[in-house]
């Protein structure tokens, strides 16, 4: 009885380790492959930067190259991308609009560094391609490298 019992714990400890592995393989290998191998958003391309009280204001513009997908938000990082970074805030304070595939204009990218700081940034934009529940993606945020 005892030698079953031992069995029948092997047994669910091995389909407990499938699961957990299956999960942690579902959880991070399709977003990676789809924000590195199918971005949303090609980069950033700065035209105007301004000074303001809250940071700088960035005019500039991006490709989209899926228009299925919702935008959910920026993020700003001052550091390296593969490195030590922070946190900084950023927003878009232009007119809300859902954008098709192609040229995108952007007026009041609104980023908490100096001029001197945009440099030494990077930003990734994240959408919601497959469905969303409020403002969280349903499966996954796909991430675009948007800028550095």
């Amino acid at each position: 009885m005892i030698n079953a019992m031992w069995r029948q714990l092997a047994r669910e400890r091995q389909i407990w380790l499938r699961l957990v592995l299956g999960y942690l393989f579902l959880v991070t290998v399709p977003p990676w492959v789809e924000s590195t191998f199918w971005p949303v958003s090609g980069p950033l391309h700065i035209t105007e930067v301004t000074e303001t009280p809250e940071g700088v204001r960035i005019k500039g513009w991006a490709v989209k190259y899926r228009s299925d997908c919702d935008f959910l938000a920026p993020e700003w990082w001052l550091g390296e991308r593969d490195g030590r970074a922070v946190r900084v805030a950023a927003r878009f304070d232009d007119k809300p609009q859902i954008r098709p595939a192609g040229r995108m204009e952007f007026e009041a990218l609104v980023v908490g560094l100096t001029k001197d700081q945009l440099d030494d940034s990077y930003s990734d934009v994240r959408h919601a391609c497959h469905g969303r529940i409020g403002d969280r993606a349903f499966l996954w945020a796909t991430r675009s490298k948007f800028w550095n």
